[in-house]
């Protein structure tokens, strides 16, 4: 049971988190947000020896340096996961990657999409690409690119805001950069799949 002043200084510590969350949705990105919201633990292993006199534990880094992998929000590591993780602990679902490598498993036992771009059809990836299975489904969007317009706004609108309009490097997924901006906007191929999951078994 916690004593008055350790509740009162809960109860404000975790006020205080949800308002910054809502704050923090409200001034930048959402993906911004929730990755900061993801490093909580690392927070925590951090200040445990000063706050609760625990000693950080050699198995303590190496559990962080697995939340740091999967924080780096990179396709190409979710399908790591997807090959090797999910086998021994499966906890999710279905997945959706947006990458073209590493290829997928064929015995992975849950639905998996991916959803490519014109900017993933190099000769490489296309010679690589593995057929269908009865759980893993690849769709090639024409007219799309890796990064579209939705996810250039949000990111070029922080930069332009925290960094100025001279010091925001040019996009490579945007007008005159290395990737040019394609027809198709990639989100609504990427919001379309999960109606797809439901129907496989």
């Amino acid at each position: 049971m916690l004593a008055g002043g350790d509740l009162l200084a809960l109860s404000l510590a975790y006020a205080a988190t949800l308002v910054l969350f809502v704050l923090a949705n409200k001034l930048t990105t959402a993906a911004s947000t929730i990755f900061l919201q993801d490093t909580a633990p690392i927070y925590i292993l951090l200040l445990s020896p000063v706050l609760l006199n625990e000693p950080i534990r050699r198995r303590d880094l190496v559990f962080m340096l697995v939340i740091g992998i999967g924080m780096s929000q990179s396709g190409s590591r979710l399908g790591v996961y997807t090959n090797y993780i999910h086998m021994r602990a499966p906890i999710y679902d279905a997945f959706i990657i947006q990458v073209a490598t590493p290829a997928i498993r064929d015995d992975l036992p849950a639905p998996l999409i991916k959803v490519l771009s014109e900017t993933e059809a190099s000769s490489g990836n296309l010679n690589a690409d593995q057929p269908d299975t009865a759980l893993r489904k690849t769709y090639w969007i024409a007219g799309s690119n890796h990064g579209d317009q939705t996810q250039r706004m949000g990111r070029n609108a922080v930069r332009i805001r925290d960094l100025g309009l001279q010091n925001t490097p040019n996009d490579s997924c945007g007008p005159g950069g290395s990737t040019p901006t394609r027809r198709c906007r990639r989100e609504w191929s990427s919001r379309a799949n999960p109606s797809a999951f439901p129907g496989w078994t």
